[in-house]
């Protein structure tokens, strides 16, 4: 199956689907709430240089090698 004739079932079925489809803003009971926490974390042992290449954290001996974020958050409506 070539790209193109993928890409037009693929917008011919987004199309067809639409009829069912229903927006509209999501209101909330009387006294009633939302709350969503989350949590992201990644780490790496490896960054960029200036010139694009990868190299290690460590390679110079100025790092602990790796990098570490964490971030949480919550939403409250």
């Amino acid at each position: 199956m070539t790209p193109a004739l993928r890409l037009l079932l693929a917008v011919c079925f987004a199309v067809s689907i639409l009829g069912f489809a229903h927006v509209g803003a999501w209101l909330q009971k009387k006294d009633g709430g939302y709350l969503k926490l989350s949590y992201a974390t990644f780490r790496s042992i490896t960054v960029f240089d200036q010139n694009g290449d990868a190299v290690d954290l460590n390679a110079g001996g100025v790092s602990s090698g790796d990098y570490t974020y964490i971030s949480f958050n919550s939403y409250l409506e």
